[in-house]
C-alpha cells in the first residue's frame, strides 16, 4: 500500500512539472522593419518584440524569435515552418494560413516624395495616373489597391526602402508609399539612408491611417491547442494594451 501511494505521489509531481514546463512559440517578424523588429548589437529587438516577449513572460511561453525577409515570414507561416509571425494586416486571404490574435502596433502609411516634387493627394482619384514604388508584398488599403488592380495607378514593387528612395529621386516613380514610422526611423538612425536624410517630404494626407498589424499564429504549426492560446494571447494582449504597456515601449523606441 505504501508503494502505491508513493508512486501516485511521483505521478503527481512529475505531472505537475510538465504542466508547469513553459510552452516554446518559435516566431518570425520582418528584417527590415525598425523601430518594430529589428537587429542592434546583434540581438533581436523592437517594438513588437518587447510586447511578444512581455505577453510570452505573462503566460509562461518561451518565445525565440528570428528575422526574415518579408516573402519568407509568409512562406514560412503558410507552411508551419513557424509557430507565429507578426505583424500581419488582416485580409480573408491570410485568415486561411493565419490565426489572428491582437494588433501589437498600429501602421500608418504615407506616401513619401521628393523635395520639390509635391503634388495635390486628398483621394484616390488624385493618384489616377501617377507611378509609385511599394514593398512588395505590402497590403495598402481596399481603395489602393482597386486603383492598382484597375490600372489607373501603376505600382513599382521593391524589395527594400532603399529601392522606394531611389526610384523617387531618379524620377521613375512620383514618389513612394511606405510606413510612416519605419521609414523616419531609417532615415534619421541608419547611415545607409544617410545620404537621403533631407530629401523627401510626407504628403499630408496618409494612404491608410492606423491599420492594426497582428500577431498570428500559422494554422500548420504543430502546437496542440491554438483555438485555446489564440483565445489566452487576444487576452493578454489587449490587457496590456489597455494597461499602457505599448504606449511605454512605442515611447521607448519612437520619438
Amino acid at each position: 500500500m505504501r508503494i502505491s501511494i508513493f508512486t501516485l505521489f511521483l505521478y503527481l509531481l512529475f505531472s505537475s512539472i510538465s504542466i508547469a514546463a513553459p510552452l516554446s512559440i518559435y516566431v518570425v517578424s520582418d528584417d527590415e522593419f525598425p523601430p518594430f523588429s529589428f537587429v542592434e548589437n546583434g540581438k533581436v529587438t523592437g517594438i513588437d518584440v518587447d510586447i511578444i516577449k512581455e505577453m510570452g513572460r505573462r503566460n509562461n511561453i518561451d518565445i525565440k524569435i528570428d528575422l526574415f525577409p518579408w516573402k519568407r515570414l509568409i512562406m514560412m507561416t503558410k507552411t508551419g515552418r513557424c509557430d507565429a509571425s507578426m505583424s500581419l494586416f488582416h485580409s480573408p486571404e491570410r485568415e486561411k494560413f493565419a490565426l489572428f490574435t491582437h494588433a501589437v502596433h498600429y501602421s500608418t502609411f504615407v506616401i513619401f516624395v521628393k523635395k520639390g516634387k509635391q503634388f495635390n493627394y486628398s483621394s484616390i482619384d488624385d493618384l489616377y495616373g501617377k507611378k509609385l514604388a511599394k514593398q512588395s508584398g505590402f497590403i495598402i488599403s481596399d481603395d489602393f489597391d482597386m486603383a492598382v488592380k484597375s490600372k489607373k495607378l501603376e505600382i513599382f514593387d521593391i524589395f527594400k526602402t532603399r529601392g522606394g528612395m531611389k526610384f523617387t529621386i531618379l524620377g521613375i516613380s512620383n514618389g513612394f508609399v511606405a510606413n510612416k514610422h519605419v521609414t523616419l526611423y531609417k532615415l534619421k538612425n541608419n547611415l545607409e539612408f544617410s545620404n537621403f536624410k533631407d530629401r523627401f517630404v510626407i504628403l499630408p494626407k496618409p494612404v491608410k491611417q492606423k491599420r492594426a498589424s497582428f500577431f498570428v499564429l500559422s494554422k500548420r504549426s504543430k502546437i496542440n491547442n491554438k483555438i485555446q492560446l489564440q483565445e489566452q494571447i487576444i487576452k493578454t494582449l489587449k490587457t496590456m494594451e489597455e494597461e499602457g504597456f505599448y504606449k511605454k515601449v512605442n515611447n521607448k523606441y519612437l520619438d
